[in-house]
């Protein structure tokens, strides 16, 4: 059961992170569509700077997600042998 409940945690924060991953290529992808990328030309240190910015946010979310997977595995230790000894007698 504990199991269970850590790989539905699991579950949801992959969930969330692939709503975030997709929300930030939407806001990318308008930042650099053609109307505001009129801007950009006249500007061009300004698309650079929004492109690590948004190249930023992605390794932020792609770490910040690295740690919730090994703490799933680590918890899904199998029980201790004393405990398998007494459910079996």
């Amino acid at each position: 059961m504990r199991c269970e409940r850590r790989a539905g945690l699991f579950t949801m924060l992959n969930k969330l992170l692939t709503q975030r991953l997709l929300a930030l290529f939407a806001v990318a992808a308008l930042l650099f569509n053609f109307p505001l990328q009129q801007w950009w030309t006249g500007r061009p240190w300004a698309a650079f700077v929004l492109w690590g910015g948004v190249i930023a946010c992605l390794a932020w979310l792609m770490e910040r997600s690295a740690p919730a997977a090994d703490v799933a595995d680590d918890d899904a230790s199998p029980p201790e042998r004393g405990a398998q000894d007494s459910a079996g007698t």
